[in-house]
């Protein structure tokens, strides 16, 4: 399969691959064939820039597990991005470019203007800068954006909130996958984050957690949304893992 992109260098898109690329290669998951019930793991990410696409678009094989993709519903959304990037009249390479060119400006007269060195034409380039790198991030968000929904509109509804739900949540996304289905307030994220913390520490060294966030951790894993997304990483993510490799090559 052609690749979305040029073949001139991505940097965003290289970084992020090699940031999460590898969220879910090293879980062991439940076979989906039902023939003995044994643990299946779910094959390493595949390291391709389509597949860097997909996981900056917040659809890595982890994710659409947790939201209850099938894995033969992958073929399908993949298409989707292949479609409406053939039909894009900017590339996300060319975008990426326009972006990190504007940062640069903006980069360069701001440093000028700290110093107290900058010129009165100086200072006003800084403000056009600055308005040009928000409509170059802008036009970028509105192509991925446009990706996405191609995506989506791929599933039923109930899957789609789950995922536009993960994604709302991106900013969290150290934390296991299967939290990410459920809407949280910042303080809220906060206690889930250290009482995570508190659990690996103490299974680290071998104590028991602390009882306030064992207590807390359990409601939360109770929670139907998210104990429902983690049936479904232990049941399909080896099979949603082996169509989304093949689909990102």
């Amino acid at each position: 399969m052609a690749l979305l992109v040029s073949r001139r260098p991505s940097l965003v898109l290289l970084a992020t691959l090699f940031l999460v690329g590898g969220l879910t290669a090293a879980r062991a998951f439940t076979a989906t064939d039902g023939s003995d019930g044994e643990e299946e793991a779910p094959p390493p990410a595949a390291n391709t820039e389509n597949a860097a696409l997909f996981l900056r678009l917040g659809l890595g094989a982890d994710v659409l597990s947790a939201a209850g993709v099938a894995s033969g519903e992958v073929p399908d959304m993949a298409s989707a991005i292949y479609a409406a990037v053939a039909g894009a009249q900017t590339s996300l390479a060319d975008l990426d470019q326009s972006y990190a060119a504007q940062r640069t400006d903006v980069d360069r007269l701001r440093r000028k203007v700290r110093s107290g060195l900058a010129s009165a034409q100086e200072v006003e380039d800084l403000a056009s800068a600055k308005t040009a790198l928000a409509a170059a991030e802008s036009s970028r968000d509105a192509h991925l954006d446009g990706l996405r929904a191609a995506a989506l509109a791929e599933v039923d509804a109930t899957t789609q909130a789950k995922l536009a739900q993960v994604w709302a949540n991106r900013t969290w996304n150290s934390l296991p996958v299967e939290f990410l289905v459920e809407e949280r307030t910042e303080a809220e994220w906060v206690l889930l984050r250290d009482d995570l913390d508190a659990e690996r520490i103490a299974a680290d060294e071998g104590t028991s957690c602390p009882s306030a966030s064992a207590t807390h951790l359990a409601e939360c894993r109770a929670d139907s949304s998210v104990s429902t997304a983690k049936v479904n990483l232990d049941s399909y993510l080896a099979g949603v893992q082996t169509a989304w490799n093949g689909a990102v090559q």
